[in-house]
């Protein structure tokens, strides 16, 4: 059977397969994770059995960041075809933050109510706020990157 249309749109970039996409991710989770595992330790939060809930967190922030750019393909990818690329990117910061603060929100509540992650009863918009930087600062390096590897490894016209 094969995966509803929304996933295989989704997950796969320049015609990779989906393990391959599902691979990049889960490898995003694990390095999403360690970043906040060591800024946590800096900040004094983490408690030795809360590891594995920040492994979900990362999950989290990596597919909600991999669902922004979904979303703003499907909305604005065709209204600012021919923009400039200052316009574009610029119209990509909304979408990563929002999906950094909601991904990260709903990743903590879920944890929570799991047991396998201590949330201080904090206000929820600390927590969106912090999301939405942490989306912002993921994503940035991550446009760089697939900015640098489209210049090197241009996609080629399909029949040519």
């Amino acid at each position: 059977m094969d995966a509803p249309n929304w996933i295989t749109d989704l997950a796969p970039q320049n015609g990779e397969r989906r393990v391959i996409a599902l691979k990049r991710h889960l490898t995003y989770a694990v390095v999403i994770a360690a970043a906040l595992i060591v800024v946590n330790i800096l900040l004094g939060n983490v408690a030795w059995w809360t590891p594995h809930g920040y492994l979900v967190v990362g999950l989290s922030l990596s597919f909600f960041s991999m669902g922004s750019e979904y979303l703003w393909n499907r909305m604005m990818g065709k209204l600012l075809h021919g923009s400039s690329k200052a316009v574009t990117f610029a119209s990509k910061l909304p979408f990563w933050y929002f999906s950094g603060g909601i991904g990260y929100a709903l990743a903590l509540l879920f944890c929570k109510q799991l047991g396998i992650m201590g949330v201080y009863d904090t206000p929820m918009r600390d927590i969106f706020y912090f999301g939405g930087w942490t989306g912002l600062v993921i994503q940035l390096p991550i446009a760089v990157i697939r900015r640098m590897h489209t210049h090197r490894y241009p996609m080629k016209e399909p029949g040519v």
